[in-house]
């Protein structure tokens, strides 16, 4: 994108472009012609685009034009927080979560708890797609019982381990398969 500006003063034009080191007399111009306060343009000296630009003012007046290396060469130190510190912040936060809390009115603390029942009703649903309840009690490992559900949305069995399994009882198998406590011929281990 080609950022132009023109302005105009005593019946000259100044075109000023980013890329035309000879034409930038940006701050006096704007301020002088746009009426546009020196904070406004301070904030926008210190935005990252504007400190990336290929051109700088020496303090003379001289324009030159120099490389984006050569106009930033401040170093980067990477500087490690003391535990110290971390800890006071986590204390802050507590405190505020605690006062927060405590200076809930009972209308909130009661929008509050049914939004929490809500989030648990979401999380119960969405475990029971996310997990596998067989796989699960059977004591395989959370990588495994969580990498597919039991069943899909149309009932079809997706666990492999139960996909594999045969009904003693009826002999279902496959996308009807189940346990020996679920089969429809099973009237022992109804609940």
């Amino acid at each position: 994108m080609d950022l132009t500006a023109i302005l105009g003063s005593n019946n000259k034009f100044t075109e000023i472009t980013p890329s035309n080191p000879n034409n930038l007399l940006c701050e006096e111009l704007v301020r002088k012609n746009m009426g546009v306060k020196t904070d406004a343009l301070s904030a926008v000296k210190l935005d990252p685009a504007v400190l990336e630009a290929q051109i700088t003012i020496e303090a003379t007046n001289n324009m030159t034009y120099c490389e984006p290396d050569e106009a930033i060469n401040e170093e980067v130190v990477k500087r490690e927080t003391p535990a110290a510190e971390r800890l006071d912040f986590e204390e802050t936060l507590n405190s505020m979560h605690r006062n927060a809390l405590l200076n809930l009115t009972s209308q909130q603390f009661a929008l509050l708890m049914i939004y929490v029942s809500n989030l648990r009703k979401q999380r119960v649903s969405f475990q029971k797609r996310t997990e596998c309840a067989f796989c699960k009690n059977s004591g395989e490992s959370a990588a495994w019982y969580t990498s597919h559900a039991l069943r899909d949305r149309k009932g079809r069995v997706r666990c492999p381990m139960l996909r594999a399994l045969t009904c003693p009882l009826c002999g279902d198998t496959g996308d009807r398969a189940h346990t020996l406590k679920y089969c429809p011929n099973n009237s022992n281990w109804r609940i």
